[in-house]
């Protein structure tokens, strides 16, 4: 059960800081230009569907700014990025910690047994 409990718990920090992760790396990869052109995705060979408008329009383009350091661009593009790409560090560093935790102190469901006298 331990086991099982542990892998379920890796697997949700590795797939979270994964996609945090990949997320602001692409940031810093990619200029906001060519995210708008949608090659971040084409060279996973994926063709970037019509955007058909919502909360999060602009996040990616600001993403990208605010990892190169336009703050301004980045704030004109999506205000939510001055709360979004910081959560998206912070929950990165987290799921390392995390890990890193898990690997030198597995989980337990169940505590030790005591011997009484």
């Amino acid at each position: 059960m331990d086991r099982a409990l542990n892998a379920v718990v890796g697997l949700a920090l590795c797939l979270t800081g994964g996609f945090t992760a990949a997320s602001l790396v692409i940031s810093f990869v990619f200029a906001p230009a060519a995210i708008a052109r949608g090659e971040h995705l084409a060279t996973l060979g994926l063709s970037p569907a019509p955007c058909p408008g919502c909360a999060m329009c602009g996040m990616s383009r600001a993403f990208a700014s605010f990892s190169h350091g336009d703050f301004a661009r980045a704030f004109e593009l999506n205000p939510g990025v001055v709360v979004f790409w910081p959560l998206f560090l912070v929950m990165t560093l987290a799921c390392v910690w995390g890990l890193f935790q898990l690997v030198r102190h597995p989980l337990r469901t169940q505590s030790p047994v005591h011997a009484h006298p």
